[in-house]
């Protein structure tokens, strides 16, 4: 059965080894995954597959009406079971609950598999962000932001 909770801050290791096994190179490391943590508020979420941790999602306010989704992130082991796309509705209800109106994100332009669940879920692309990651994966380090009105 898929849960969610809210994150505290003695989740950081659960969310650093989920982050580490997700994005090996990209991942972020304790020291980030605590500062944005605390920038987060309650907008970190842990999801749980059979009490196991799958993946988390963490959203900053960028603005008044405008959050940003700093990671969504599924564990390899249970991608493809809809986790990243629940994952997605939960913070976005989320973002809705503390009155944004929108909702911004960050993906690297090859990951087909997010670009395509993005876009079904609403979101656009507003522009490419030109060496915004910085590993280099396939030969790039750039990212596509993406945006969606929250209604």
């Amino acid at each position: 059965m898929l849960t969610f909770k809210p994150a505290t801050h003695k989740d950081m290791d659960t969310i650093h080894y989920l982050e580490q096994k997700a994005f090996g190179i990209d991942a972020y490391d304790m020291e980030m995954i605590i500062d944005s943590f605390l920038e987060s508020g309650d907008m970190t979420i842990i999801a749980y597959l059979d009490d196991r941790p799958a993946g988390y999602v963490m959203a900053i306010g960028i603005s008044e009406k405008s959050a940003d989704i700093e990671s969504i992130c599924v564990s390899p082991e249970f991608q493809g079971k809809g986790i990243g796309k629940a994952l997605l509705h939960v913070i976005e209800d989320a973002m809705r609950n503390h009155g944004f109106t929108e909702s911004i994100l960050e993906v690297r332009v090859f990951n087909e598999s997010a670009l395509s669940m993005y876009r079904k879920e609403g979101y656009t692309i507003t522009h490419r962000l030109e060496n915004f990651y910085q590993g280099e994966m396939r030969g790039s380090r750039d990212a596509f932001r993406m945006k969606k009105t929250l209604q």
